[in-house]
């Protein structure tokens, strides 16, 4: 990839992209709407301003003819999914005759369309825009062994977002979403947003790890799984990339997710200007729910369950500072429990660090037995009931 500075953005702003005219075989989606099953036979296709992938499984590079000012990449099919361009698949696809397509255009892996045929979606390098795995559409992959939808981002940038699902449903025996970013720059991470995911039993969901030479910009956001999604299957997330990048917001789950499973949050080499939330607003998570921070983390606010009920135990180890040292942190916050319920014993280990106001337990319900382990470094206030 070529070496370029954070380019100033717009989000994209999607809307609903004209109207289909559904034939032959039909499904049902998780929005009640009658789906077609894709045709990979189609390949990858440009309608009506963005990039269809058409349920084929592809590995995205960099063009050699991409200038700064007019981004280009090769797309190449990858049938066996395994992000690697395999003798006979050297020849990238073509659209209208060109192989070098424009690589800022939308890119929906499955859209509004039905799939039975695990979805791999690779990026070697390149800039784009926004990449979306399966957007309103279903992808049910039976007793596969493979993960349904997966999304790996090995280097590149990321102008908007990449979502591996949204407002759909996959089915999986084994994980259902899988988000891996090793390298690059990516603004926004939204890893599912509604709809529903369902893996098989003792298997992980919804994973998703940002690791190695990626960065999270500053200004940016980390989504981890919202807006009403309902997922039969644990979460595992792990935000870590080798040097520390500077965000705004970072959820782990929020607004009225539902979890029939365990959460589990790893979080390092990050700094969180504005405030970091495990469970945000309305959140239900039937198992448990751990969050840890590493030594090299920062926050500015930290709530750890906001307005959210769940049903196992809660642990956390936030080891680091609330802020960095050399900061004003008298206004730093961490907020524990509030306005929820755990039924599970709650276990929270303060580690060596820097904290402003800690607030325990505000009009919450703790059903079981309160732990606090308090550690080296200054606390300037406990409170809580």
């Amino acid at each position: 990839m070529k070496e370029r500075g954070l380019l100033h953005f717009r989000v994209l702003i999607c809307l609903a992209i004209g109207s289909m005219t559904l034939l032959g075989i039909w499904w049902t989606s998780v929005k009640g709407t009658e789906l077609e099953q894709v045709d990979l036979s189609k390949g990858v296709t440009y309608e009506n301003g963005y990039i269809n992938l058409n349920g084929n499984s592809v590995i995205m590079k960099e063009s050699a003819n991409s200038t700064d000012t007019n981004y280009l990449c090769n797309i190449y099919l990858d049938t066996n999914r395994n992000s690697v361009i395999d003798e006979g698949e050297e020849q990238p696809v073509s659209i209208d005759g060109d192989i070098d397509i424009h690589s800022t255009t939308p890119i929906y892996g499955i859209y509004k369309q039905r799939s039975v045929t695990p979805l791999s979606i690779t990026v070697l390098d390149g800039v784009y825009s926004v990449i979306y795995g399966v957007y309103d559409g279903e992808l049910d992959t039976g007793d596969s062994e493979e993960n349904a939808c997966r999304i790996n981002v090995q280097e590149a940038q990321i102008l908007s977002c990449i979502s591996a699902a949204r407002n759909s449903k996959i089915t999986a025996a084994s994980t259902a979403v899988d988000v891996a970013v090793t390298g690059g720059i990516i603004n926004v991470v939204q890893g599912v947003v509604g709809g529903q995911i369902i893996s098989g039993s003792s298997q992980t969901a919804v994973q998703i790890a940002i690791t190695g030479n990626s960065s999270l910009p500053a200004g940016g956001v980390f989504e981890g799984v919202s807006e009403g999604a309902n997922i039969k299957g644990d979460i595992a997330i792990k935000v870590s990339p080798d040097t520390t990048s500077e965000i705004n917001y970072l959820y782990v789950i929020k607004n009225g997710v539902t979890v029939e499973g365990s959460v589990d949050a790893s979080i390092n080499h990050l700094s969180v200007k504005k405030v970091a939330f495990s469970a945000y607003t309305g959140c239900k998570v039937t198992g448990g729910m751990t969050f840890a921070s590493g030594s090299d983390t920062y926050f500015s606010q930290l709530y750890l369950i906001e307005m959210s009920n769940v049903t196992g135990d809660v642990s956390a180890s936030i080891y680091g500072k609330m802020q960095q040292e050399d900061s004003d942190d008298s206004n730093t916050q961490i907020r524990l429990l509030r306005n929820g319920i755990v039924g599970g014993n709650v276990d929270i280990d303060l580690k060596d660090g820097l904290f402003g106001q800690i607030y325990a337990v505000e009009n919450a319900n703790v059903k079981a037995i309160l732990i606090y382990y308090l550690r080296l470094g200054p606390i300037h206030r406990l409170c809580g009931q």
